[in-house]
């Protein structure tokens, strides 16, 4: 199929599922079962995602531009909630209070942790982590409050003090003042929670592969009630939240982090909630793991507007398939699903460098070249690290491949001596001295 072809999305999700493979295989030999599971939870929620968040937030640099972007993450992602909330309380009314919280909350919550998280790196770069980071707290807050009271069959009462006092709540109002102080903090404390901020997915993943060693597989393909949950998820909502974003003026890598995180599949944690207060975990299961296999063949082309029409960024491939073969571009209607970016040509380049390198398909010596190109472009060595994720030695050894003279354009020197005038200078000074 077309979306089949969508390798950066369907590597990541590939990656994932190859990780909670690790959690399938070692619950069904008994060595890491879902009870074992269950106690990791905690340290999962409690230490590991606060730890990511804050560390995505000391390494933020400090600008306007971020500081509107947070406020706007924030009333996009309450927005993306609220919207999800108001939707899933018009469906499953008929259902048993049990069953009918683990459906509203496989259909509202995202995986914006354990997916949309990498996904944002991949596609934008830090900022990405930045803005999903936002999300990831208000997600947090809604979880820990109306998702918790659903999921428990509305048996568990919602404690206030749970909106502030959850761990994505604090690990945001704990990261907000240090992006805003800047402080400068060693490589001891910082590369250490790099690190366990690292082993966010991992660790989820393989978690969730223990319950899905538990789920039902016929199950999962043969209940209507799973296809229209993933169908909210991975369709309406998203796109009514494009909608919403577009209108309210939302745009650039803001749109796009929102918009990654309001379409990922089904919270992971579905499944470790449901089990957590007694409810239908295999159901939980089931529901994120339909959608996250269906969530392949959701995401669209990337492309950007040219002065000359449309440049396909990343999706040649899928543009081709789309094209020549006579039964995807009828069931599609004609028409390519895309994503528009609104990017300077430098900014696109450093997108599509950040999509083979989360895929461990980039050349060192071309990015050597896109590193001279940038420079070009009067990008600084700074904003050139950043947004490629690279330290400072590392840029200058991409550019030290491009020349010496290209490497050291930047800097001013001092005049360099002439050693014929020099030499021709000490001798009329020999001679003036032999003379006197």
């Amino acid at each position: 199929m077309f979306f089949a072809t969508l390798k950066t999305v369907a590597g990541q999700v590939l990656m994932l599922y190859l990780i909670s493979l690790i959690g399938f295989v070692t619950d069904k030999l008994g060595v890491f079962r879902q009870a074992d599971a269950k106690r990791v939870i905690d340290l999962l929620f409690n230490i590991v995602l606060p730890i990511a968040i804050i560390y995505t937030f000391m390494t933020m640099a400090y600008t306007p531009d971020h500081v509107r972007g947070i406020l706007l993450a924030f009333v996009c992602a309450f927005a993306t909630h609220l919207v999800g909330g108001v939707l899933g309380q018009l469906c499953f009314r008929h259902r048993s209070p049990m069953e009918r919280g683990v459906y509203r909350y496989g259909m509202l919550f995202s995986n914006a942790s354990f997916l949309a998280l990498p996904l944002a790196l991949a596609v934008i770069g830090s900022e990405g982590v930045f803005y999903c980071s936002v999300y990831v707290a208000v997600f947090n807050v809604v979880a820990f409050t109306y998702g918790i009271y659903e999921i428990s069959g509305h048996t568990a009462k919602i404690d206030l003090r749970r909106l502030v006092l959850n761990p994505g709540s604090m690990a945001v109002l704990i990261g907000l003042p240090l992006f805003f102080l800047q402080p400068r903090l060693p490589q001891v404390i910082l590369r250490p929670m790099e690190m366990v901020g690292n082993c966010n997915s991992p660790l989820a993943m393989m978690i969730f592969g223990t319950f899905l060693a538990n789920a039902d597989w016929k199950r999962m393909f043969a209940k209507k009630e799973l296809y229209f949950c993933s169908l909210m998820r991975l369709a309406v909502i998203p796109l009514c939240m494009v909608g919403l974003f577009y209108l309210c003026g939302v745009r650039g890598d803001l749109l796009i982090a929102m918009v990654i995180s309001a379409s990922a599949p089904t919270a992971t944690n579905t499944a470790m909630y449901a089990a957590k207060y007694d409810n239908d975990a295999a159901l939980g299961s089931e529901l994120a793991a339909q959608s996250s296999l269906f969530s392949v063949v959701t995401m669209p082309v990337v492309v950007a507007d040219d002065k000359n029409g449309w440049v396909v960024v990343d999706g040649f491939h899928r543009r081709r398939v789309a094209k020549a073969k006579a039964h995807i571009r009828q069931s599609l209607g004609g028409y390519l699903p895309i994503v528009r970016l609104n990017k300077s040509l430098e900014d696109r380049i450093t997108s599509t460098v950040r999509h083979n390198m989360a895929r461990g398909a980039h050349q060192v010596e071309l990015t050597a070249k896109l590193v001279t190109l940038l420079r070009r472009h009067n990008w600084t060595n700074e904003r050139i690290g950043k947004e490629l994720g690279m330290d400072p030695d590392e840029v200058l050894r991409l550019k030290q491949m491009q020349g010496l003279a290209e490497a050291f354009s930047d800097r001013e020197f001092s005049r360099a001596w002439d050693v014929d005038a020099q030499t021709r200078a000490a001798g009329q000074k020999k001679r003036s001295d032999s003379r006197l």
